[in-house]
């Protein structure tokens, strides 16, 4: 089982000698204002309060090429927070956002929100059948954010 921080880097280490990482890409490198190996932001998967944690279990059933491909996109996101755009990154409503994999016909996506411009929080992915992004998806994102919310807000008060 994997800890909160340890996903990221676990997954990386797998992925690491069979995938070529974009930080060293033109768009990267000419943000002379903000080097690749900063961390814009910092990416976590979302809990439920059972513990269970749905992005992750998403990128765990994904194949090892596809999976590889998303934790490059992850990777991504962390170093360029909401400076990624399209084609890897999209926004979806006025909070919910997408991290977008292709592996041959393949097509993978992992729904996201930001936290205070601080983090961003996976809260789960799906496997693409149609060109838009299925309604019910983005109503699940935005159900999970609210309650990220609401227990955020619960444990700063102390309650």
């Amino acid at each position: 089982m994997w800890t909160r921080n340890q996903a990221f880097f676990e997954h990386n280490m797998e992925c690491k000698e069979k995938t070529v990482w974009r930080k060293k890409s033109n768009y990267v490198e000419n943000m002379e204002y903000m080097p690749y190996n900063e961390v814009a932001v910092i990416v976590e998967f979302y809990e439920t309060e059972k513990g269970d944690r749905p992005a992750q279990d998403f990128l765990d059933s994904l194949d090892y090429k596809m999976r590889c491909k998303m934790i490059g996109e992850i990777k991504l996101l962390c170093e360029l927070g909401y400076l990624l755009r399209y084609p890897h990154s999209e926004k979806l409503t006025q909070h919910i956002f997408e991290l977008r994999a292709k592996q041959g016909s393949n097509i993978s996506r992992c729904l996201f929100f930001f936290d205070k411009g601080e983090k961003a929080i996976l809260t789960h992915g799906f496997t693409k059948k149609t060109e838009k992004t299925p309604r019910r998806e983005i109503d699940r994102a935005e159900s999970l954010r609210t309650d990220y919310l609401t227990r955020r807000e619960r444990c700063n008060h102390g309650k």
